[in-house]
């Protein structure tokens, strides 16, 4: 029998295949990335959770937190290529 872990390894391969191809392929690349990337912070939350603080803090805040601080680089870096085109 296929464990759990096994099949959503093999889906994160096929989703990070599929976006190669669409990333070359399409002008929304940059939406696509956004996506893979929240969805790999929600997935990896538990196992940091369970890793560095012993269950001490919920997943759901350690990936609140990641992903806040994602989309602020985010935002920080598009502010600073912004300002200096102008």
């Amino acid at each position: 029998m296929i464990s759990f872990e096994l099949i959503k390894i093999i889906i994160g391969v096929i989703a990070l295949a599929y976006y190669l191809y669409l990333s070359s392929s399409s002008k929304q690349y940059l939406r696509i990335r956004d996506l893979l990337i929240i969805g790999l912070i929600l997935w990896i939350s538990p196992i940091i959770s369970e890793m560095i603080w012993q269950n001490e803090l919920h997943p759901m805040q350690i990936s609140g937190v990641l992903v806040f601080i994602y989309a602020w680089g985010i935002f920080i870096v598009e502010k600073f290529f912004e300002g200096l085109k102008s």
